[in-house]
C-alpha cells in the first residue's frame, strides 16, 4: 500500500481505496484519528504528482516529497498519514540479522565455554563483523 506504484498507477490504485486494511495489522502504532487518516489517504490518491512518467520514484523519496507538501497556510498537507508512514517504514522487514547473531553466540558459548563473559562475546562479535578479509587485514 505504501509503495509509490500503488498510489500513482491507476490500475493498482483501485485496489487500495481505504487505509483501514493497514490499520488492522498495526493497531498499536496507528493514530487515534482514523477518520482524518482515511481522509488524507483519499486526498493523496487524487494529488497529481509531477514525477517522471517512465520511472517510479523510490519509496523513501516519494514519502519525503509527500511530507514536504504544504497547504496555503504553510501547514503540512498530510501530517497524520506521514506520521504513520514514518513509523511503518522504521519497522524491520525480517529478523534474519538477529537470528544470525543468536546463532553466532550459541556457537561461541558451548558447554566447555559456559563461563565466557558478555564482554568477551561482545568483543568477538564486533571483531568478527569488522574483519571481513583476514588475509589482507593489517593490525595497527
Amino acid at each position: 500500500m505504501l509503495n509509490p506504484t500503488a498510489i500513482l498507477e491507476p490500475e493498482i490504485k483501485k485496489k487500495f481505496t481505504s487505509i483501514a486494511d493497514l490499520l488492522y495489522y498495526f493497531p498499536k502504532i496507528c493514530p487515534n484519528n482514523i477518520t482524518e487518516l482515511d481522509r488524507e489517504w483519499r486526498m493523496l490518491r487524487n494529488v497529481d504528482f509531477s514525477f517522471n512518467q517512465n520511472k517510479t520514484p523510490d519509496i523513501i523519496d516519494f514519502w519525503k516529497h509527500v511530507q514536504e507538501l504544504r497547504n496555503g497556510d504553510e501547514s503540512q498537507t498530510f501530517p497524520t498519514l506521514c506520521e504513520l508512514v514514518n513509523k511503518l517504514l522504521c519497522l524491520p522487514h525480517s529478523s534474519a540479522a538477529v537470528e544470525r547473531l543468536f546463532s553466532a553466540i550459541n556457537i561461541m558459548k558451548t558447554k566447555l565455554r559456559n563461563r565466557i563473559s558478555t564482554t568477551t562475546i561482545k568483543g568477538v562479535l564486533h571483531t568478527k563483523s569488522e574483519i571481513t578479509d583476514c588475509y589482507s587485514f593489517e593490525a595497527t
